[in-house]
């Protein structure tokens, strides 16, 4: 009787774990595209905006307004790498939360518990994640970019302080 009882706890444990897990992954999707998408778009749109603005201004000639056009050319670059990294990221990190999910609906319907396998899919998925965080140090070097190419901009412009 108590071995029944334990069965059914592990059993119902595995299947709030495989609806977690698939809750979970969809949401991560859903809240990682629309706040990547945000932010990478910001920082795209006033980084090629300074940099289009300095680079056919005809007074642009010194040197501070040409370092700070490299920089917002730089932000948009930077920008470009976080959307390769954020792709890269996904691309592993949705099979591997799929593979999760799987691994905890399988348990929940009758499979035997394996902790290598468990592992393994932990694993994959802290994988995935380290992926992404190259996406935040791009986005961040993207904003610094653009902080450095507007004091820059703004420097002759505010000489007199």
């Amino acid at each position: 009787m108590v071995g029944k009882d334990v069965s059914q706890i592990k059993t119902a444990m595995a299947r709030f774990e495989a609806d977690s897990a698939k809750g979970l992954r969809d949401k991560l999707q859903d809240k990682h595209a629309g706040a990547t998408n945000w932010l990478v778009a910001s920082l795209f749109t006033i980084n090629g905006a300074g940099a289009v603005q300095l680079l056919t201004d005809e007074g642009a000639l010194s040197l501070s307004l040409g370092i700070a056009a490299v920089c917002f050319v730089f932000g948009l670059l930077f920008c470009f790498a976080a959307v390769v990294c954020v792709q890269a990221s996904d691309r592993f990190m949705i099979p591997a939360m799929h593979s999760w999910g799987l691994f905890w609906t399988g348990i929940s319907e009758g499979d035997d518990y394996d902790e290598e396998r468990e592992k393994e899919l932990k694993k994959r998925i802290m994988g995935a994640d380290r992926i992404g965080r190259f996406s935040r140090a791009f986005l961040i070097l993207a904003a610094l970019d653009f902080i450095a190419g507007v004091s820059l901009a703004l420097a002759p412009k505010l000489s007199f302080l």
